[in-house]
């Protein structure tokens, strides 16, 4: 299976298909049926993400959306992680032998250990690391069961990319400390 649109990976990642995540809703009127009352983080629908949504108040969510010129269905509401407790994000993928030059070792982590939203994070602190250290730096912050995950996903989707973030504390919909934020092709 290849994950070539926004549109599809948000699908297979609400049905669970990609393991521990956060909680997702597509309208308000969602968030409200779900009796969840705190704050909420927005993610946009479209493959490059101009919104940078974190935390806000559900009271808020319209009039942020309505500043941005935004609308329901241009976006993806989501349940906060606790940002303090971040460890470690980022993008992990398997790069064709004939780009890493050493045959399997081919693992590849673009990585932060930033305690903030994977944006900021991978712009402040973020760090290449390629074959044995790219699992080097995974073994040291991720847990061994997540870690197993991502590099399965990573078999099941060839070719794909997929973004990360592990927790000090288990969360998510699987109360893992890893959340998957997306498994793509595009």
């Amino acid at each position: 299976m290849q994950v070539t649109t926004k549109e599809a990976m948000y699908r297979l990642l609400a049905a669970g298909r990609f393991g521990n995540t956060v909680r997702t809703w597509d309208t308000l009127a969602a968030i409200k049926a779900s009796g969840y009352t705190r704050d909420i983080s927005i993610r946009a629908r479209e493959r490059s993400n101009p919104v940078r949504l974190y935390h806000v108040e559900q009271c808020d969510l319209l009039r942020e959306l309505s500043a941005r010129g935004l609308t329901e269905s241009d976006v993806i509401f989501c349940e906060p992680p606790p940002d303090g407790a971040r460890t470690i994000q980022g993008e992990l993928a398997l790069l064709p032998s004939e780009c890493s030059g050493r045959g399997a070792d081919n693992l590849y982590l673009f990585a932060s250990m930033v305690p903030k939203p994977m944006r900021f994070a991978l712009e402040e602190g973020g760090k290449h690391y390629e074959g044995a250290a790219a699992l080097l730096v995974l073994h040291h912050f991720v847990p061994h069961e997540d870690r197993q995950h991502l590099l399965e996903l990573l078999q099941e989707f060839p070719g794909h990319v997929v973004e990360f973030s592990t927790f000090a504390r288990r969360c998510g919909t699987l109360n893992r400390h890893t959340v998957i934020w997306e498994c793509r092709k595009y």
